[in-house]
């Protein structure tokens, strides 16, 4: 397994990807890349750019602002599947929202749902990064923000990661049609 500290540009040159390709697919293999173990990931990556470009590439400092640019990116378009419903009882709702409150749109959900699959703290730095997005642009209802980091929360949400494995092709089909 090759092991460096590189950017999501370097990542692209080590895993053989032709420069002029599509950006938004690299910046989808690339979040995979980062991702923990799943059992599903190198089957992911390789429908993605192929199985000859190497998926054992292990990013040791993750481009966070690339990162952040896939997460928000991603829109959800359709009705929820059962698993981002589950995440956001789970993880959103109760507490966590005000009972007047409008909730959060679908995309919102989806963005905070693929953060929390990622290391830690790659999670807490994408899960700030999107509340203080919803609170600068006030697309959304952000009455929910302050609660999100919450240790009651948190705790809800590093509980629902171990008990049930990220739904990533529902993910990767969501972030191909961005």
């Amino acid at each position: 397994m090759l092991r460096f500290r590189f950017r999501a540009q370097a990542f692209c040159i080590t895993a053989r990807l032709p420069a002029n390709g599509n950006r938004h697919l690299h910046l989808i293999a690339y979040f995979l890349v980062c991702l923990p173990e799943h059992p599903d990931r190198k089957a992911q990556i390789a429908r993605l750019i192929g199985s000859e470009h190497p998926a054992d590439i292990a990013i040791v400092t993750p481009d966070i602002n690339a990162l952040r640019e896939i997460t928000v990116s991603t829109r959800h378009i359709g009705a929820a599947c059962d698993e981002l419903r589950r995440f956001r009882e789970a993880c959103i709702t109760g507490s966590t929202l005000p009972q007047n409150s409008k909730g959060l749109l679908w995309s919102s959900v989806l963005h905070l749902y693929m953060s929390s699959y990622c290391r830690p703290a790659i999670a807490k730095d994408l899960w700030a990064h999107i509340t203080a997005m919803h609170m600068n642009n006030g697309t959304t209802d952000s009455s929910w923000l302050h609660a999100s980091a919450s240790p009651e929360v948190q705790t809800r949400v590093a509980a629902f990661v171990r008990q049930r494995p990220m739904a990533l092709n529902t993910v990767v089909n969501l972030m191909m049609q961005s």
